[in-house]
């Protein structure tokens, strides 16, 4: 184990508890390291503290006595106690983990007689050969307690179970550490093979969608040709039946379509710059002018920022958001309102209409790709609010939507306000 005792064991924490302890029975504490670093101190006797450990040649015989407890105490008995070289009565408890000797629980710096004459003779000589103020050393003297026989079994009954007690949190420490190692691992190799996964997904989509596009054109170009030359020259049933291949084949187009523009997004790369959102939404409404006016809608914006991320990504989030309420309106007056709002760390940006609205239910399905909520008699594929998604998560923000049926919707996104910390997210999982 190439643990130290401090690195595995809560010291602020354990400080609390000893304290308590000392105000409860006036004993003092410590816990030691085995190279006699003292970890926490509770209690100290100024007779210790004062004087014993700040004359050289006193704080010497101290020196003697933590060489001792680390001497003897090795895990083979519970505890030592023993009389200081100074008279006083001192004990230790070892902190054994996983087997091995890590430190010392203390407690001691009382007497177990009185102070009568003799022992007080004794720290008279002890303090004129120390050259301490012999009247305070008494004085000292007199503060350290006097602890019973059968007290003493107590304390030392107690100084052995925290020890073990020190010893069991430490190895929960360690056990903790372990375990949270190995799932960091796990989650790092599940992690890379989501993304080796996801990146072969987005190839494969890709090159699939890509080599569909060939064959599809020449189906969609001889149908339209066949329909051209030979309509009204056959039946109407085949009439009909080359409407719905031709209607067919450029339902499949737009969906192979989108799917590319979907793989895509996920190789956007992280572009950004300084622009403006008022601009860029005018341009957006420009491409959607022919819809807007057959729609008969009326879009409102409110106050633009300017903001730091990728405009292109921006303008398509936008136009399919915009779209999507152009499409999904009701008989009467469509308003579309866009707004943005400014937050502490990112911009939230809503478009509000007042169309159909979407159930509870349909809320988180929406944004799943090729879920759709009506029939064929509303067009599109289902892709474009997943790709408004996975762009806007690709950039490290949120999306999502607020909404009751028959009252309208409302979709929010968020963009962050710098992108620095999605960049190094994305750069270090590549």
């Amino acid at each position: 184990m190439n643990y130290k005792l401090e690195d595995i064991f809560d010291i602020r924490r354990f400080q609390g508890l000893t304290d308590s302890f000392h105000r409860a029975t006036g004993i003092a504490t410590a816990l030691l390291d085995l190279d006699g670093k003292i970890l926490i101190g509770s209690g100290w006797q100024d007779l210790c503290v004062e004087f014993h450990r700040k004359h050289p040649q006193s704080r010497a015989i101290c020196q003697q006595s933590d060489t001792h407890f680390n001497q003897t105490l090795s895990g083979e008995e519970p505890y030592v106690i023993y009389e200081c070289g100074h008279g006083l009565i001192d004990a230790a408890a070892p902190v054994i983990v996983e087997g091995e000797h890590l430190g010392n629980f203390f407690t001691g710096q009382f007497l177990i007689k009185e102070k009568d004459k003799e022992l007080r003779n004794r720290f008279r000589r002890q303090a004129r050969e120390y050259g301490f103020d012999e009247a305070a050393y008494l004085r000292a003297l007199e503060e350290v307690p006097v602890v019973s026989e059968e007290k003493i079994r107590e304390i030392l009954a107690f100084l052995v179970d925290l020890s073990g007690f020190i010893a069991d949190t430490c190895l929960a420490t360690l056990r903790n550490r372990e375990l949270a190692a190995q799932l960091e691992e796990q989650v790092a190799a599940r992690t890379a093979q989501l993304q080796r996964s996801n990146k072969e997904l987005e190839r494969f989509a890709y090159i699939a969608s890509h080599d569909l596009q060939e064959p599809l054109r020449k189906i969609i170009n001889f149908t339209e040709l066949l329909a051209h030359r030979y309509k009204g020259a056959l039946d109407e049933k085949a009439d009909r039946f080359i409407d719905y291949t031709v209607d067919a084949a450029r339902r499949m187009s737009n969906l192979i379509n989108d799917l590319l523009t979907f793989s895509r997004a996920g190789r956007i790369d992280f572009e950004s710059q300084e622009f403006d959102t008022a601009s860029a939404l005018g341009t957006v409404l420009t491409d959607l002018e022919l819809k807007i006016e057959s729609a008969g809608a009326r879009v409102e914006i409110g106050e633009m920022p300017e903001i730091n991320f990728n405009p292109t990504v921006f303008m398509r989030i936008m136009q399919n958001l915009i779209g999507n309420a152009l499409k999904f309106s009701t008989e009467g007056p469509l308003l579309i309102r866009v707004s943005a709002e400014e937050r502490a760390e990112e911009w939230r940006f809503c478009v509000e209409d007042n169309g159909i609205g979407i159930e509870e239910k349909n809320r988180n399905k929406i944004f799943e790709i090729f879920q759709r909520l009506h029939g064929r008699e509303i067009p599109g594929t289902g892709i474009g609010l997943p790709l408004c998604r996975r762009l806007v998560e690709r950039f490290g923000g949120r999306i999502w939507v607020e909404s009751e049926p028959g009252t309208g919707s409302r979709f929010s996104f968020t963009v962050p306000k710098s992108i620095e910390g999605v960049l190094k997210h994305e750069h270090a999982t590549d």
